[in-house]
């Protein structure tokens, strides 16, 4: 027998564990089962909703009103209509420093609210943002009215609030009603950035759902197919999979690959093309799958060409990778990142390296081209979620390769949580 201590691998964590793909690589499935751990759905919530509130408490604040769908569940767990939520604003939350949350909505949808437990009250409201012309100021106005009740019942006298997403007729409405309106956004990307065991578990269920996307868009990858056509296959699999929607169209062929950034369109791969794609998808649970990979549709070999270029990606997300762990600052890595060549300046991706939660989270780390100092003291810390980015597209050449990594940050570095392989025909 051996004498190797057993260890239940639910009590297990990247702290005890080495080796940096453990959590990746011990993703759970998703069942009702009486033998297994379970995800605690409650406990993300109640995690979620502490984290606003601390925020707010540090802020000297009672309350924060949110509209964007992304905050709303990030603080409550409301998930409905997510993108018609951002299209035509008419629910909302008021999250208190203190109590719960308040959601109102329209009276025909407020059964459609789910009995969360960080909901302590529904109201009725007639806000639909959407109205036009006497009916939305009146609309507003009655909306506005009720804001300012529910903060005054919450003891705030000076009326300061924080909002994030609210069109202008509601705003003026709100400062009609002497509600000093201040920023949410600080408030809800500091809230945000730290996660928890739990949401790292649902991170990493939902990168394998963008990974069997990822595969199927291999496969499907041949000379005449589409851009569309090989992007369809990553969409159908994160919606078969209990996934959402897809927040870009990232997926370009050939020499629509440089400059980067391009959407696909029904452009047809040809033999010898490089294909590039970034999944920037909303997977299950509402969680932000964001890594990126190249591909080489053959038949054919890659052209020196092209393969020095995927080397010089790899390279570049490799050493970035390797400046990170907890407590390193902004500043730091900024100054020790991967140096571009200079004919791939022009071209570089907007960010470095960006946080991703429900979306994405503080920070965002740019290169030292476009740096401005902004928190260069500020440290990555345990529990931070990162995606690491590199866009190697040559001013000239006709292509550009993008890879993109996603990321957990440890004590004494980081842990992948994507695990997509690289390309190995551009690697020779």
């Amino acid at each position: 027998m051996s004498k190797t201590e057993w260890v239940d691998p639910a009590k297990r964590n990247f702290r005890t564990v080495p080796d940096r793909k453990y959590l990746a690589k011990n993703t759970p499935g998703v069942s009702l089962v009486d033998y297994a751990p379970q995800i605690d759905m409650a406990g993300v919530r109640a995690y979620r909703l502490k984290r606003v509130q601390d925020e707010l408490k540090r802020a000297g604040l009672p309350a924060i009103l949110l509209f964007d769908a992304v905050n709303m569940r990030y603080a409550s767990g409301i998930a409905l209509e997510q993108v018609q939520q951002q299209r035509h604003p008419y629910r909302g939350l008021i999250v208190s420093a203190e109590k719960g949350c308040i959601a109102f909505s329209r009276d025909h949808w407020r059964p459609m609210l789910p009995a969360l437990e960080t909901i302590t009250e529904i109201r009725p409201s007639d806000a639909n943002m959407s109205k036009s012309g006497p009916a939305a100021v009146q609309s507003a106005s009655l909306w506005a009215k009720d804001i300012a009740q529910i903060l005054r019942e919450h003891g705030e006298h000076d009326l300061r609030l924080p909002v994030d997403r609210l069109p202008a007729i509601a705003i003026s409405a709100l400062l009609k009603e002497g509600i000093k309106i201040m920023d949410a956004d600080s408030i809800m990307y500091a809230a945000r950035a730290i996660k928890s065991p739990d949401e790292i578990t649902l991170f990493s269920i939902a990168i394998s759902v963008g990974e069997a996307g990822a595969f199927k868009m291999r496969e499907a990858l041949r000379p005449g197919v589409t851009e569309n056509e090989v992007f369809s296959h990553l969409h159908q699999t994160n919606i078969a999979m209990g996934g959402e929607w897809c927040d870009l169209r990232l997926a370009k062929s050939g020499g629509g690959t440089n400059p980067g950034l391009q959407e696909h369109s029904d452009r047809r791969v040809r033999a010898g093309d490089l294909f590039h794609f970034d999944t920037d998808m909303i997977g299950p649970f509402g969680t932000f799958v964001d890594f990126s990979r190249t591909f080489f549709c053959g038949p054919g070999r890659p052209s020196d060409k092209q393969r020095d270029m995927y080397k010089l990606a790899v390279e570049h997300i490799e050493h970035n990778l390797s400046i990170i762990k907890a407590g390193v600052t902004i500043g730091e890595i900024v100054d020790k990142c991967f140096r571009l060549p200079s004919n791939c300046i022009k071209g570089r991706y907007m960010s470095m390296m960006h946080g991703f939660g429900l979306t994405y989270d503080y920070p965002s780390i740019r290169y030292p081209y476009d740096y401005d100092g902004t928190g260069k003291d500020e440290p990555l810390h345990e529990y931070m979620t990162l995606c690491v980015e590199a866009l190697i597209a040559p001013d000239d050449d006709a292509e550009a390769v993008k890879l993109e990594q996603q990321i957990l940050v440890t004590e004494g570095g980081y842990q992948l949580l994507s695990t997509f392989p690289y390309e190995e025909k551009l690697l020779l």
